[in-house]
């Protein structure tokens, strides 16, 4: 059986190794039906003990970040997520 890379094993869900110092999006758009953008240029940086908040109206995309975020959904561009 093929060893999986430790990026490919962090989207399987297995347990990270490394600390997570920061998690950075930078121009994350998403679209559920490939032509409607419900996410545009999306920007966001959180250090490690940092808080933010996310608040909006219903339908903002609150609930859709968040699972971008999580790696639920997959972004346009890349999630960086590092020391």
């Amino acid at each position: 059986m093929e060893e999986l890379t430790e990026e490919e094993r962090n989207i399987k869900g297995e347990e990270l190794t490394e600390e997570i110092k920061e998690i950075k999006m930078e121009n994350i758009e998403f679209s559920y039906d490939g032509k409607t953008k419900v996410l545009k240029e999306i920007n966001l940086e959180v250090k490690k003990g940092g808080k933010i908040i996310i608040k909006g109206p219903n339908g903002s995309g609150k609930t859709t970040l968040m699972k971008l975020l999580l790696g639920i959904y997959d972004a346009a561009c890349p999630l960086d997520i590092g020391e």
